[in-house]
């Protein structure tokens, strides 16, 4: 029922859209409907045939919170991870084990499981890389797909240009000034639209994709380091000094123990 209803919601929101749309077109002369559409769907159409379209749909979904996400805090799961450290360092594995779900960062979380199995460290260094070069994979497929949009917006507008260009061409001879006027601001605007999709909207989203991926990239790289680490067994102060001179962050220190005093209900 709660998806029947949503789906409802989506049609009137569409159908309201669209009507709209075609208000400010009748009453403003300077938005060309036809045009945007011819922009914007052939733009998506043409991306969903060589992207998934389930990956498209999802990335332009999520678009929107994640241009608005602050930047990750790491501060929970470095805590968490070094209380874990501290108890698998002191032997108590168990607790350990039953502490590992609190961990949100997939490197940490795979890492400390991996430990906790006693992998060899080879197999862990190597696990780790894979785990970290799928989320690379994941990270530049979206930056791809929006690039795809970049470069396809403007080759539809131009695309739309010339047909407006044909259209007025075909009208010269029998079609009033009316129709010729609406055939060649179908033409302008259609590259108008192209090139505010792929300058002012998409190329801010992937610099802003890409600088998040460059951070996560930073916080993999340094929780492998700290995981490997945790598998040599070393201080969690030494790891938590490393962890800080690597983000070059100032620390805010956070409340011990919450994983230490789970050990003495064991």
């Amino acid at each position: 029922m709660k998806m029947l209803y949503s789906r409802k919601t989506l049609i009137v929101s569409a159908l309201l859209l669209c009507a709209g749309l075609l208000y400010v077109q009748w009453r403003w002369h300077f938005v060309n409907f036809t045009g945007l559409l011819e922009v914007l769907g052939g733009t998506l159409g043409a991306t969903m045939l060589g992207r998934s379209p389930r990956a498209v749909w999802t990335l332009l979904r999520d678009l929107p919170r994640r241009m608005r996400a602050p930047a990750d805090d790491k501060s929970a799961d470095i805590e968490f991870f070094l209380d874990i450290a501290g108890l698998y360092r002191q032997g108590s594995v168990q607790t350990a084990e039953h502490s590992v779900r609190i961990l949100a960062d997939p490197i940490l979380r795979g890492g400390v499981h991996l430990i906790l199995d006693r992998t060899p460290r080879e197999d862990l260094v190597r696990l780790l890389q894979w785990k970290s070069g799928a989320l690379r994979e994941q990270d530049q497929g979206e930056i791809q797909i929006l690039r795809t949009l970049m470069m396809l917006a403007p080759a539809f507008g131009m695309l739309g240009t010339l047909f407006g260009m044909v259209q007025m061409l075909n009208l010269l001879d029998h079609a009033g000034l009316q129709q010729v006027g609406g055939a060649i601001g179908f033409a302008l605007w259609s590259t108008v639209y192209g090139l505010v999709f792929a300058n002012l909207l998409i190329k801010p989203a992937i610099m802003r994709l890409e600088q998040q991926a460059r951070e996560r990239r930073a916080w993999e790289c340094a929780f492998t380091e700290a995981v490997l680490m945790m598998h040599d067994r070393r201080n969690p102060s030494l790891i938590r000094e490393y962890l800080q001179t690597l983000t070059e962050r100032p620390h805010t220190p956070l409340p011990h123990g919450r994983i230490l005093a789970m050990a003495t209900h064991h």
